[in-house]
């Protein structure tokens, strides 16, 4: 019977650099109050990435794929609240 191999995402130096970047820029956005729905994205699109690393892979932190879930709920409670206000630019 031939093994199945699980799925697996490789981390590079440049993606993680990548990732990154995006957390910069969507953070350093927030901070100054430009609260673009994009860059709520791209937290949504990182942390989910990530979580489904750590869910492959063991992680080092202990809680990590605890706090990677409950990450992305809050996010999710952050973009409906936007909508409710309408404050995405």
């Amino acid at each position: 019977m031939k093994k199945i191999n699980k799925l697996r995402i490789p981390v590079t130096h440049g993606l993680k650099d990548m990732y990154a970047m995006d957390m910069r820029l969507a953070y350093q956005a927030a901070y100054l109050g430009h609260l673009m729905l994009w860059l709520l994205h791209v937290w949504q699109r990182l942390f989910s990435v990530i979580r489904l690393r750590s869910s492959i892979t063991r992680p080092k932190i202990p809680h990590a794929i605890e706090t990677l879930d409950e990450a992305i709920v809050t996010l999710q409670a952050v973009r409906k609240k936007g909508d409710e206000a309408d404050i995405w630019k």
